[in-house]
C-alpha cells in the first residue's frame, strides 16, 4: 500500500504542530519530518504515480513548498532511478521543476 497525499498533508500538519512553522520555514521540512522515510514510499510508484500524488499535497495542503522542495531533492541522484528512463519523467515535470 503506497503513501496518499492525504497521509503526507497529515505528517507535515504534524510536523507544524510539534515544531512549528518557524522550524519547518527556517530549517527545512527535513529537520522537523522524516521527507526520506516518504520519498522512499514514493519510489515504489511510477512516475506519473508520484508526481499526481506531489501535485495533490500542493493543491490540498496550505504549506507544502518546504515539504516539495526537500522530498523532491531526494530524488537527484538517486541510484535506483537516477539514468533510468523515469528520470526525465520526473525531472521534466512541472512541479519537479517548480520545486527541485
Amino acid at each position: 500500500m503506497s503513501i496518499t497525499a492525504q497521509e503526507i498533508s497529515t505528517k507535515i500538519d504534524e510536523a507544524l504542530k510539534m515544531f512549528g512553522e518557524y522550524s519547518y520555514h527556517d530549517k527545512g521540512a527535513r529537520e522537523v519530518m522524516d521527507v526520506d522515510e516518504i520519498a522512499n514510499e514514493l519510489r515504489e510508484l511510477t512516475p506519473s504515480e508520484i508526481i499526481a500524488i506531489l501535485e495533490e499535497v500542493e493543491k490540498i495542503h496550505p504549506d507544502p513548498d518546504n515539504f516539495l522542495m526537500d522530498c523532491i531533492n531526494c530524488f537527484d541522484d538517486d541510484p535506483r532511478i537516477y539514468g533510468e528512463d523515469n528520470t526525465d519523467e520526473l525531472f521534466e515535470s512541472e512541479i519537479f521543476q517548480e520545486y527541485y
